[in-house]
């Protein structure tokens, strides 16, 4: 198989933005290169990296402060969905990471992406559960998302 170097232009598996690492050439290809989560490992791609490091530090830096800030705003926050649910109090259907994510933005007033979501188990029922939500690399936020049914009004 195939290693390629790439830069990686965003902090993901443990690896800080710039860092210069081998990986499987399909991996690259199909997956970090089209994501925008990295680029081939050039000469002139390396220097360029060098030159901007500082500024991307910077940038790093920036994301860590605002991801602290919003972790101090979802500690005491919660989010409230409304689903249609049998008398058992099951939902029909499920909470997906995307409803939560709307929820968010428009309850508290910023945006996480779905992927930023760690769901440990299926929200199938209603109740009130703790959300897990990467914020950035080392920085994690639970969130509590209340699940409540839907009434109907006929």
């Amino acid at each position: 198989m195939s290693t390629i170097n790439v830069i990686f232009t965003h902090a993901i598996h443990g690896n800080k933005v710039g860092t210069v690492v081998k990986v499987k050439g399909g991996y690259a290809r199909n997956f970090l290169i089209p994501m925008n989560y990295a680029v081939y490992a050039t000469p002139k791609a390396v220097q360029q990296f060098e030159e901007q490091r500082v500024a991307l530090e910077l940038k790093a830096q920036e994301q860590r402060k605002i991801a602290i800030e919003r972790v101090e705003v979802m500690k005491t926050a919660s989010v409230t969905l409304s689903y249609k649910a049998g008398n058992d109090g099951k939902l029909y259907g499920s909470v997906s990471k995307t409803d939560i994510s709307k929820a968010i933005s428009d309850t508290l007033g910023f945006d996480i992406e779905p992927v930023q979501i760690i769901m440990h188990q299926k929200l199938s029922m209603i109740g009130t559960y703790s959300i897990a939500i990467s914020l950035y690399e080392d920085v994690e936020a639970t969130l509590t998302v209340n699940v409540q049914s839907a009434v109907d009004e006929q």
